[in-house]
């Protein structure tokens, strides 16, 4: 599944460079005031700083694993339930198209609807990815070490910082976190689905988060997180920030089912 999704990848990134080339697009942010604000990394700070979980609610309409998960609702509908939900500090938006029913678009109709800070969700594979997305708009990329090697990793992260884009590097395993030490990184975030097989395992985010380095400041847990539980559960091993969509996307009352999970729930 990843090798198709990341062959698919190459060819839409291929045809957006012939579209908006990489030159047009660093024209037109050229002609953008730049920001050395970390937005996106600020807001969870902030959130942690009062002993609460950052969390970042995700717009998610399918994936790979489960197919179609809400098809009833527009990003703006979605985007303005998290914006009035004073649990959430940030905003994920998923622009892969094929797979995960997103959409670059998807980023300014939701920027058109709140203030929150954005993290565009895709797999980005290529630099010309990280200097559209902001272009779009977001406030934050994820680089997903697994599919990047160090040195894409690194080169990667320069240009979003140059860029004023914060980045939240995603692990999985060991392999992954040999990538990332020495990197200048202040968010990690652990996935417990392994991209390969499409499993999930919280016990992988547990194992993994006793082996992050200590002076990274956000620590965030990934996917496969329904319950309260297993907030609580992944806050005591040292977790402080939460990327949820699926169980957010599923609820037949989304702001209800986020109340739910974070009401009440403190870190260390």
């Amino acid at each position: 599944m990843l090798e198709r999704i990341l062959l698919d990848k190459i060819e839409e990134v291929d045809e957006c460079k012939q579209k908006l080339p990489l030159k047009d697009i660093k024209s037109l942010l050229s002609e953008k005031p730049k920001t050395e604000e970390k937005k996106f990394f600020n807001s969870l700070l902030n959130k942690i700083s009062f002993s609460k979980p950052g969390l970042i609610a995700e717009i998610k309409f399918a994936s790979p694993s489960k197919g179609v998960i809400r098809d009833d609702l527009s990003p703006e509908d979605v985007a303005k339930v998290y914006n009035d939900n004073n649990h959430v500090s940030c905003i994920s938006v998923l622009t892969e198209k094929k797979y995960f029913r997103g959409a670059p678009s998807y980023i300014q109709r939701v920027k058109n609807v709140t203030n929150k800070p954005i993290l565009r969700k895709d797999f980005i594979i290529d630099e010309y990815q990280i200097y559209e997305s902001a272009y779009l708009g977001a406030d934050c990329i994820l680089l997903i070490a697994t599919y990047l090697t160090k040195s894409q990793l690194c080169e990667y992260l320069a240009i979003a910082q140059e860029l004023g884009l914060d980045a939240l590097v995603e692990i999985y395993n060991e392999r992954d976190l040999v990538k990332v030490e020495g990197l200048p990184i202040n968010m990690i975030g652990v996935n417990s689905r392994n991209l390969k097989t499409l499993e999930v395992s919280i016990e992988n985010q547990e194992k993994m988060l006793e082996k992050l380095p200590k002076e990274v400041p956000i620590k965030v847990a990934e996917s496969g997180i329904k319950t309260k539980e297993d907030i609580l559960r992944l806050i005591n091993v040292g977790f402080n920030a939460f990327l949820i969509g699926e169980t957010f996307m599923k609820a037949e009352n989304i702001s209800s089912k986020i109340d739910e999970l974070f009401e009440d729930v403190k870190i260390d």
